[in-house]
């Protein structure tokens, strides 16, 4: 047997823990703090989403005033 032991350094998955741990406690933070802001502070979403939602939103009106027109004259 190899009787000489080296030491290796640290394990390469306790260097791959330490900033998963830091990126949930930064998320943490993050949420907390939105909740702590209150209800006096608007949620906004990003601009490119909101237009999406805005556009289905508007179609899915269209298509709801569309709808009643086509049963009457059927």
């Amino acid at each position: 047997m190899n009787e000489t032991q080296t030491r290796k350094g640290p394990d390469a998955r306790l260097l791959l823990l330490i900033p998963a741990v830091l990126m949930i406690a930064k998320a943490g933070r993050r949420r907390r703090a939105m909740w702590e802001s209150g209800p006096g502070r608007e949620f906004r979403l990003p601009p490119r989403i909101e237009s999406a939602l805005e556009a289905w939103h508007a179609r899915a009106h269209a298509s709801d005033r569309t709808e009643p027109e086509a049963a009457a004259s059927a």
